[in-house]
């Protein structure tokens, strides 16, 4: 379903149009975010996208909500540490302006949209992580933020409906309409069944069984 078919559907007999057209957007754009915090879901993780890195503080992209992995250009894993461990064993060790180390640099941490390296160096990493709340156009380009056009769709690609139910629910609820519970016991139903759907329930590592 597309945005403006999401609208269509949350109005149904319930909402007139007329007046309620704007209210249905918000109502939308809330169950969309709380659709999107409901799970850690396999549609919002991104794995070894390129990083240029050039200095001790690299900007992150405007997309990413939480940085999972840092690969340096050999290869390695880098050690994430929190602020003040990171400032505690690395506070003597950032590059001089002007200076490049030569070895790759073993640990960061994630500050202000940015990483800042124990270190100074130069490269193309690779970035995992989990991406901030985003939908798709109708093309299939990814775009950040909430659904503007009537013609953009949710970023997942199946389960539309559940935004349908929610919406409705937090429409009814706001008007104070006590059968806001029968959508909000649809989307709960669907939400579980979203979660069968699209969540990866496989160990994160597989042996190859061993033959005798």
């Amino acid at each position: 379903m597309n945005y403006l078919e999401l609208q269509t559907a949350v109005l149904g007999r319930r909402f007139p149009p007329a007046s309620e057209l704007t209210n249905v957007k918000r109502w939308i754009g809330t169950a969309y975010q709380d659709v999107w915090d409901a799970d850690d879901w396999d549609f919002k993780k991104v794995s070894f996208e390129n990083l240029a890195v050039s200095g001790a503080t690299v900007a992150l992209p405007g997309n990413v909500a939480e940085v999972t992995g840092l690969y340096d250009n050999f290869g390695g894993k880098l050690e994430r540490y929190s602020q003040e461990d990171f400032e505690r064993f690395y506070s003597g060790n950032f590059a001089v302006s002007g200076s490049v180390s030569a070895s790759p640099p073993p640990a960061y941490m994630v500050l202000a949209g940015s990483i800042k390296l124990s270190n100074s160096a130069s490269g193309t990493y690779l970035l995992s992580y989990n991406r901030r709340v985003s939908h798709k156009l109708a093309a299939g380009t990814i775009t950040l933020g909430l659904m503007v056009l009537d013609t953009s769709v949710p970023f997942w690609d199946d389960h539309h409906g559940l935004l349908v139910a929610r919406a409705q629910a937090i429409g009814l609820q706001e008007i104070n309409d006590p059968t806001y519970s029968g959508p909000q016991q649809e989307y709960e139903r669907q939400l579980v069944r979203m979660k069968q759907d699209q969540i990866t329930k496989q160990p994160a590592y597989q042996w190859a069984s061993e033959s005798w």
